[in-house]
């Protein structure tokens, strides 16, 4: 029987996560290449922009969300992931 996905609201502790998931979405987007360049270790450069997004978000309290895609969530089975950015 399939279980059905399920939102999670994640612990700052997981960012991780989240950056692998935003990591792996944004890998080759135009704008991403452009602003980190096309020479050396471009994935590297990508994941630490996005460490950086995220982690600036998380420090002003945005809360993190994962979509788990099974029942037993261990914390490494996140199929989606989202960052709020809330009004100050």
């Amino acid at each position: 029987m399939s279980v059905p996905p399920r939102v999670e609201r994640l612990a700052p502790g997981r960012i991780d996560e989240v950056v692998d998931v935003f990591a792996e979405a944004f890998a080759g987007y135009p704008v991403m290449r452009h602003t980190v360049g096309e020479a050396g270790d471009v994935a590297a450069r990508e994941r630490r922009l996005v460490r950086l997004f995220v982690e600036r978000r998380v420090a002003r309290g945005g809360p993190m969300y994962a979509v788990s895609d099974r029942e037993n969530s261990s914390g490494k089975n996140i199929a989606g992931a989202v960052l709020l950015t809330l009004p100050h």
